[in-house]
Parts: C-alpha cells; structure tokens; sequence
C-alpha cells in the first residue's frame, strides 16, 4: 500500500509539474488553470494531494507498529534510523508541498516556516535567507521549495536492506507475493479515487499580504502549530519551543534503539518506553484536536468559511452569471499609474528610479513598478530600497544623499504599493 502512495505521488508530482510555474506572478494562475481547464487535472491533483495526506498515515501508523512490537532492536537499529529520517523527510515535503499553489494558505505558511527556521541560533538568518533566496519571500524562495518537493521525492525508496530475514522460509514473488502487492494497491488506488472526487484538493484565493485570513497548515502539522501559540514556546521563549522541546522529542524518537538497549521487545513489558510513546501520540492528537476545534470557533465568529470553500462557491455563481470565474492576479489590460499626482510621484523622480524603471514606470534597464503592489507589500518594498533586489543595488543612500527624508522614503514605498493591477 505504502508503495502504491508512492507511485501515485511521483507520476501525479511529474504531471503537475509540466503545468506548474515556480513564480509568484504564475504560479496560482498555473494551478487555478490545471484545476478547472486541464482534462483530468483536478484529479491527478487531488490524487497527490490526498496521497501526500495517506503517506504520512502510513509511515505514522508503520512507525507505531514497528516501536510497539521492538522491532527498532539490535540488529535494526539503522532500518528505524533510516525509517525515521525518511518520515521527517516526508514531514517536510508535506510543507513544502502545500507552499506551491502560492494561496493565502501557502504565504502565510511561508511566511511562519520562514521565521521559525530564523530562530535557529547563529545559523538562523542564513538559513532563512537561504529558503527565500533573498531578504523578502519572492520567486528564488518558490524555485527552492519547489526544488526540494521534487528531489527528495524519491527518499521513500531509499531503505537499507533487511538481511535478518529467516533463510528457511521463502515465497515464490510470482504470482504470490506479487499478486498480494497488487490487491492491496489497488484497494488503495481507489480509496485515493474516492477521496479526490468526494474532497477535490483545496485552493483558495491568491496570496494577498494585506488579506484578513485565518491561518490553518494542513492537519498534520496542526499539533505543532498549536504547540507553538502557547507562552513557552513562542514570543522570546520560541527557540526554546521549536529546538528545544521539539528537537528532544524528536531526537528521542531518532535514537530510540541506542536509548532503549534492553532485549525485551514486548510493549507491556517495555513501561517507560511504552508509557512516553503512549502520552506522545495523545499529546499529538489533543494538540490537533485543541487546534482544529479553535479554527471552526474562529471561522463562527468570523462569519467565514474556509477560504477554498468560499472561492468555489464565488466559482459556481460567477459561471452561472456567465463571468470569468479566475481569480488569478493578471493583467489583461494596460495598467495605470495609481495616484499618479501623489508627492510621492516627485520622491520617485527625485531618488533616481527613473534611471532604471523610467518616468511612466514601465521600465527602462530595469523592470516595470505597474502593478508592483500586487508582488510586494510595502515593508517588502521597503527592504528592496534599503538593501537592493536580485541585480539591484541598495538605493537608500543615494535616496537620502539626494535630499530625501526617511518619511518620503517610508511614503514612497507606501505609495509603490498601492501599485496594484485591478486598480
């Protein structure tokens, strides 16, 4: 079963793939598109978005079966070492996974995955800067994160072989084992079916900054994300929360054969073994469980629903009216300049933008600032001027050599992103 998942995970990834578009302009747009006009592409999506979800069943359910019964005893102790860094890797693909369709969803998980790996000490910033490819999240951090769901895609094949199988016992693997394999793939090739026509995969609407959104990972990262709201584990004490607490716990599991040495392998027999494992899984499930239910309170007294709820249903009516049901950022038609006598206009002059984006803002040597508002926020925008982009140079000095003060700065970046297409 766990290799079927698989299978239906790596060739559904490598269609979404010939579709999908790594960048923060296309990338919704490419997903939006593969779910409502590809033939078939909403189900080869949902077929790898719910296998991603039953791959982490599987391997959790593997894991608990293999601890309880000691089978992660000498002479195993590399297959749960190995196994166990294969689930953490699955953990993270799952993160990196859901960041790709570049939803409200995606960004703010970003936006959270981002500042956790910033706590890391020393290495934190680097790391961070190393995820987004830059200083703000843009197009370089999505290449990377697509990067990594694809490459280590295949880690789920990558165990050590068992040489402590019985030589007396054998099976022909044709047509016996084999055709056992097969049943069981298939039982759960249609299960994935089921679940993608019953639940298609959710996408809600394009990244907005400024949206007022519930922020919800998906579930199985929900224990964690409840972990980290509490006093201890957030704020000044959220070093303490993610590496601390977190990284014992799992450091615990990684190295439970060279903890517990003892050669009995029955759990009942094991009671401080058994006893953490046993408070560990309902810690997880109340976590979860506390999680989710503040979510639905949230989305009661917010009058919401969820947003890929709320975008499908705005789909069905708009089709019904007969109008274009997208909501993918673009620009079909030429974009002005907002608020075009704004001082702000003057700044941009002043500060020497034009030598590179032009007066009209179209670009000259450098890119156009039409509707840059719909890529950047303003503190993003801010950090662009005072630390420089890609090939772009830091322009803050030159902005205040000129004469400018660091509130003309402040309300030009404010006023770049008002530069929205739609307006």
């Amino acid at each position: 079963g766990y290799y079927m998942i698989m299978y239906v995970l790596i060739l559904s990834g490598m269609f979404l793939t010939m579709y999908y578009v790594p960048d923060i302009i296309n990338a919704y747009a490419s997903v939006e598109y593969l779910q409502t006009k590809v033939a078939f592409g909403q189900i080869v999506r949902g077929m790898h978005h719910w296998g991603a979800s039953l791959v982490i069943v599987m391997m959790f359910l593997h894991t608990m079966r293999v601890f309880f019964t000691g089978s992660y005893k000498a002479p195993r102790e590399m297959n749960w070492v190995v196994g166990m860094l294969i689930f953490f890797v699955m953990l993270g693909l799952g993160l990196t996974g859901y960041l790709l369709p570049w939803d409200n969803k995606a960004y703010f998980a970003t936006k959270v995955t981002l500042e956790i790996a910033n706590t890391v000490p020393w290495l934190g910033p680097i790391i961070k800067e190393f995820l987004q490819g830059g200083t703000i999240v843009d197009d370089q951090e999505k290449i990377i994160f697509v990067g990594d769901s694809r490459v280590r895609k295949g880690a789920g094949f990558i165990t050590p072989p068992d040489y402590t199988a019985y030589p007396g016992k054998s099976e022909a693997f044709i047509p016996n084992f084999l055709l056992k394999e097969w049943m069981v793939g298939v039982v759960v090739l249609v299960g994935i079916l089921v679940l993608t026509i019953s639940e298609p995969a959710p996408l809600g609407y394009p990244a907005n900054p400024s949206a007022s959104v519930i922020p919800m990972p998906d579930w199985y990262f929900l224990f964690l994300y409840q972990y980290l709201k509490y006093p201890y584990a957030s704020g000044d004490y959220v070093l303490l929360g993610v590496l601390g607490v977190s990284g014992v716990a799992f450091g615990a599991l990684l190295l439970a054969p060279f903890l517990d040495t003892g050669k009995e392998r029955r759990f009942y027999k094991r009671p401080i073994a058994s006893s953490l494992m046993i408070l560990s899984v309902m810690a997880v499930f109340y976590l979860t469980n506390v999680a989710w239910t503040h979510y639905e309170h949230e989305l009661e007294a917010s009058g919401k629903k969820p947003e890929h709820i709320q975008r499908e249903e705005e789909a069905r009516e708009k089709h019904a009216q007969g109008l274009p049901t997208s909501n993918a950022p673009g620009q079909k038609e030429e974009v002005a300049i907002v608020e075009k006598d704004d001082p702000a206009m003057d700044t941009f002059k002043k500060a020497g933008c034009i030598g590179c984006h032009a007066a009209d803002m179209k670009g000259a040597n450098g890119p156009s600032l039409r509707g840059v508002g719909d890529k950047h926020s303003q503190e993003e925008i801010l950090t662009i001027i005072k630390e420089g982009y890609n090939t772009m140079p830091a322009m803050y000095d030159q902005a205040i050599a000129q004469g400018l003060t660091d509130d003309d700065i402040n309300h030009l970046a404010e006023w770049l992103a008002k530069q929205k297409a739609e307006q």
